[in-house]
């Protein structure tokens, strides 16, 4: 059975996933196999919830098998201008704006 809306129905009842249930939630995301609203829904029921270090453990070893290897001609000229942006840190993220200039 597709562990998505399981994880939905666990994070509507206000019960928190473990690091196998949101590790397998957010593998179908990464598949590509996720409508748009379970997405929504997903991230949105953790925000309103909190988020668990199981829950944020088990999302990042999903898009950790998610990830695509980058092959550079010239690696030492890469530049990370990537922020996450989505922190309650009051803080101005400019990693737009640097990456254009």
């Amino acid at each position: 059975m597709n562990p998505l809306p399981l994880a939905l129905r666990r994070l509507a009842e206000g019960h928190s996933l473990g690091r196998e249930e949101a590790d397998a939630a957010f593998g179908v995301v990464m598949a590509g196999e996720a409508t748009a609203a379970q997405v929504a829904g997903l991230l949105m029921a953790l925000r309103v919830k909190g988020e668990t270090p199981a829950e944020v453990a088990g999302a990042a070893s999903a898009l950790r098998r998610a990830m695509l290897a980058v092959s550079l001609p010239d690696p030492d000229r890469a530049v990370d201008t990537c922020g996450t942006g989505g922190g309650r840190v009051g803080t101005l993220n400019v990693s737009t704006g640097a990456a254009f200039i």
